[in-house]
């Protein structure tokens, strides 16, 4: 059933930040989640979004640009985030093997996973 699903993306459209004038203003943040109800839409988003993902064997929830049109998916996610890190250790970021690198986003950190 994917009613909840579809339900569940009212969830999304909250105003679930505060801008720079109500930080300055002293407005407190609004609240993403407010309750047991709002917490059961987001398994409700995660758990069908998870299985569409399996079908397309999208692990990460994100598909990669097509590194090397030979691999799949999975594969070119590899390519794709190794590629990155490679890049942030010769680019801009002065980062080298004993640096400390905190990743702040979402999900479980496995871009960062080859470093």
């Amino acid at each position: 059933d994917l009613e909840p699903f579809f339900k569940s993306f009212e969830i999304w459209d909250r105003k679930a930040y505060n801008t720079l004038e109500d930080f300055k203003a002293g407005v407190p943040p609004e609240p993403f989640i407010t309750g047991k109800a709002d917490a059961a839409k987001v398994v409700d988003y995660y758990g069908t979004l998870n299985k569409l993902c399996a079908i397309g064997s999208v692990e990460k929830m994100y598909i990669p640009p097509h590194v090397d049109k030979t691999k799949g998916v999975f594969d070119n996610q590899l390519l794709w985030e190794k590629g990155f890190i490679d890049m942030l250790m010769s680019g801009p970021l002065t980062i080298n093997a004993s640096s400390k690198i905190l990743e702040v986003g979402c999900g479980r950190g496995r871009i960062t996973y080859h470093t």
